[in-house]
């Protein structure tokens, strides 16, 4: 299962992080998030994988960032149209983000499918960050063939849920505000423990 923590923009906090252990880390590239990057600065690359959190970016921009902050994948968190989502494909592998509300318009979401992931977020009126759950039993009706990372108000509270996920496709959580101790920095003691108690009742290897 990956571990995904998303909205790291502390130097130290992220090292911290992936002292840890974290198979993927999301720096935010939306100058209107409370977790922007802002040109600060991070530590070498160590195993993990960055991931570049874009909303309705150039791909020149995307272009710099990726060779700025060394960014191994694209999340397109905004509303990119298919054409664009392939040209960004081109730089890096990509994760497409849908924002699940009480419905799900798949045949939307298949013209998407050449996207290496899927991420289901809560839709809200911003981009991520909300802090809140979508009803996860919705994605049952997933049929594709794309491995999806579940986002969207996961907290420490929800191992057990997390754990008794069977879809196939199912790939890892990303995590960020329930874990944070505010906007851009985790609580380094939450993630470890959480980390920690989906190893011990993962039947997989957790990272």
């Amino acid at each position: 299962m990956i571990i995904k923590v998303c909205g790291l923009n502390n130097a130290k906090n992220y090292t911290d992080i992936i002292d840890i252990g974290v198979a993927m880390t999301g720096i935010n590239f939306y100058p209107s998030s409370k977790r922007y990057i802002d040109q600060g600065t991070l530590p070498p690359k160590s195993t993990e994988q960055r991931v570049g959190v874009y909303v309705n970016a150039t791909l020149d921009y995307i272009r710099s960032s990726i060779e700025d902050y060394n960014i191994d994948l694209l999340q397109l968190h905004g509303d990119e149209s298919v054409n664009f989502c392939r040209k960004a494909q081109q730089l890096k592998p990509i994760i497409k983000v849908w924002r699940i509300g009480a419905t799900i318009a798949w045949e939307s979401m298949e013209r998407y499918a050449f996207a290496d992931y899927f991420l289901f977020d809560t839709k809200t009126k911003g981009y991520g960050g909300s802090g809140h759950h979508f009803d996860w039993d919705v994605l049952r009706g997933y049929k594709m063939k794309v491995p999806f990372l579940l986002s969207g108000g996961i907290s420490p509270d929800d191992v057990d849920r997390i754990l008794n996920i069977s879809h196939k496709m199912f790939g890892g959580v990303d995590i960020n505000s329930r874990f944070e101790v505010e906007a851009g920095i985790k609580n380094v003691e939450l993630v470890t423990s959480f980390i920690a108690a989906l190893k011990k009742g993962d039947r997989c290897n957790t990272k």
